[in-house]
């Protein structure tokens, strides 16, 4: 594509001779990120706040150049690149390195749309970035941070359903990150189990995948492009109108759910028809619903109690989301208290005015009145590990075979 010893161009972006890749306001050279559209605005959360990165310079890790990673072992692979695991040998720190194919024109999109969330938005529930780099052969390498359990969907996939006291903690983690994003006006339009990391070092779940995430002005409040996982968009979005930052709860909603009952809360959509029809289905009291609300229970407002004797997990009441409004129900067999149920009824309203907003759900009493031991969900991080690594054990012993 040249001789390298000019500028040379593809539609809308620009290699240089001297091996920098230019586009949408980004330079990106063998030695990193040397410069992004609005750099001086970018959107540290407070320190001292729950969503917030500690102050101490202590866990800053600086990132020279491409060549300070040795590469392993591929972590996943997707429409957007290709993940490897790396170890940062200056610092022996395990790092996650993705690699996109510039020449790409979707990839090359959401690779700037996923730099700058990242480079303006950072927080202790979003996982990291350390930097940029163009290696001069039409891919450039994000650097991120290494999450050691791997995504939510790996962690269903070997161990089913989620305990209540672990997904609990998956919410908390999750919506601070969410209501993170909302008051800084993104809307991430992929949430899905996927894009829930998890670390067993930290003992944290954090949102990841910010390449259709979406910048709203102050002011705009809605927008309508059909971009993200058809399986996780809201009924709104499925419908092709504009959606908010409800749109959002509802992928957060719908991916706890899919924690609660250890698959996917719908049955299997064959084309986009079943998946707007599967969006407004499972009805909490709905009845005729594979997912139907608690045995014995009639819509219940949002303080019922724990345990297996009250109210049905319905969405009436308390200014919530009403019997009519929809949510996704949670089989009567499972374990799971009336409050969660009420919680995750109320995340999956089907009409989006009846969802709350994030912040909203970090004070609903599932959240807000429960006490957490972060040792059950440290715990439940090593057995789903344990797991993990025996399955790879048996696919290799397999192979060998």
């Amino acid at each position: 594509r040249g001789s390298g010893r000019r500028d040379i161009s593809e539609d809308q972006f620009v290699f240089r001779s001297d091996g920098a890749f230019h586009d949408g306001g980004f330079t990106i050279t063998p030695q990193g990120l040397t410069s992004a559209p609005d750099r001086l605005s970018r959107r540290d959360s407070d320190g001292s706040s729950v969503e917030g990165v500690p102050k101490s310079r202590h866990n800053v890790i600086h990132v020279a150049s491409l060549s300070e990673f040795r590469k392993g072992a591929v972590l996943g692979s997707g429409a957007n690149g290709t993940v490897y695991l790396t170890v940062h040998q200056t610092t022996r720190r395990h790092m996650a390195v993705k690699t996109v194919n510039v020449y790409d024109e979707e990839k090359r999109k959401q690779l700037l749309q996923e730099l700058g969330a990242l480079t303006r938005h950072v927080s202790r529930f979003l996982v990291r970035f350390y930097g940029a780099f163009y290696d001069g052969s039409g891919a450039v390498h994000i650097a991120l941070e290494y999450m050691d359990c791997g995504a939510l969907s790996d962690a269903i996939a070997v161990a089913g359903r989620v305990p209540e006291a672990v997904l609990n903690q998956i919410a908390v983690h999750c919506l601070r990150g969410l209501r993170f994003l909302h008051r800084n006006h993104v809307l991430h339009r992929d949430l899905k189990t996927a894009n829930i990391l998890l670390s067993r070092r930290l003992g944290r779940a954090k949102l990841s995948d910010f390449g259709l995430a979406r910048d709203l002005h102050p002011g705009v409040s809605k927008a309508d492009t059909f971009v993200g996982t058809m399986a996780y968009m809201s009924p709104e979005r499925l419908q092709g109108e504009p959606y908010t930052y409800a749109s959002d709860v509802w992928g957060l909603g719908l991916s706890l759910a899919e924690c609660a009952l250890g698959r996917y809360p719908f049955p299997k959509p064959q084309n986009f028809f079943d998946y707007i029809a599967a969006a407004h289905l499972d009805v909490l009291g709905g009845g005729g619903s594979e997912f139907g609300p608690r045995s014995g229970g009639s819509s219940a407002g949002g303080g019922g109690g724990s345990g297996s004797g009250g109210g049905g997990g319905g969405g009436g009441g308390g200014g919530g989301s009403g019997s009519g409004s929809g949510g996704v129900g949670v089989g009567a067999d499972l374990d799971l208290s009336d409050d969660a149920r009420d919680f995750l009824a109320r995340a999956t309203a089907v009409d989006p005015a009846d969802r709350p907003t994030a912040c909203e759900l970090l004070e609903h009493p599932w959240i807000r009145g429960r006490k957490r031991d972060p040792a059950v969900f440290t715990d439940w991080l090593r057995d789903v590990t344990d797991k993990v690594e025996a399955a790879r054990a048996e696919r290799t012993k397999a192979a060998g075979g």
